[in-house]
């Protein structure tokens, strides 16, 4: 049997790339064991307190590029540049590579020292955090629109009915990523069309075509 290479990946992040669901990632594809990696993080994060005099309140797009520029004057060439993936993209490549973890470098969380936080993250954990509270709101409304038309209903009736909705479409777009809602709308036509009929009415009343009272 082919023993299967450690290989690891590092992403940087903070709440902001978490919204948006992106994963700033380095590829380790050499040498990067945990022990490695949390080494040189370390290694790193020590060097730009030196200099800088301070680490925390960094977002995570000008840590990671303070972090390549390190990497590359260590002469660490085994990291494979700046990777900008979204979270289902991480997740499918480390399947492709048989990883089961990775390594995340965190701008906005601390740990007892007072340095960014690193932490190992399953893929297990991944995909069980995929599975968020929003799809029960998600549903809620699909199922709302589809029940309208099920019963020869139209836009018209849609729109009657739709006030109670408001608020769980409201929490839906306020904690969700560009990419967790294009999957959304992909997956429950219902919430695609709700989320259509909003944005035509908005539209509508921009351009003078509906009036609405003052």
């Amino acid at each position: 049997m082919q023993k299967i290479p450690d290989w690891r990946f590092l992403v940087v992040a903070d709440a902001s790339t978490e919204k948006e669901g992106k994963a700033y990632t380095f590829f380790f594809n050499k040498k990067g064991t945990d022990k490695e990696i949390e080494k040189l993080i370390k290694s790193f994060l020590e060097n730009v307190k030196n200099y800088h005099g301070y680490v925390d309140g960094w977002g995570a797009k000008r840590l990671i590029v303070f972090l390549k520029v390190y990497l590359e004057k260590q002469g660490h060439i085994y990291i494979k540049g700046v990777l900008d993936f979204t979270g289902n993209d991480l997740a499918q490549e480390l399947t492709d590579f048989q990883c089961t973890s990775f390594m995340k470098l965190w701008s906005d969380k601390y740990d007892e020292n007072g340095y960014p936080l690193l932490e190992k993250v399953s893929l297990e954990q991944k995909q069980k955090k995929a599975v968020n509270p929003n799809i029960k709101l998600v549903k809620k409304i699909d199922q709302f629109v589809k029940g309208v038309y099920a019963k020869g209903g139209n836009d018209e009736d849609l729109l009657m009915g739709i006030a109670p909705y408001m608020n769980d479409f409201k929490k839906v777009m306020d904690n969700s990523s560009k990419s967790e809602m294009e999957t959304y709308y992909n997956k429950y036509d219902g919430f695609y069309g709700f989320t259509k009929l909003l944005e035509d009415m908005a539209k509508a009343i921009k351009e003078g075509r509906i009036d609405v009272p003052k």
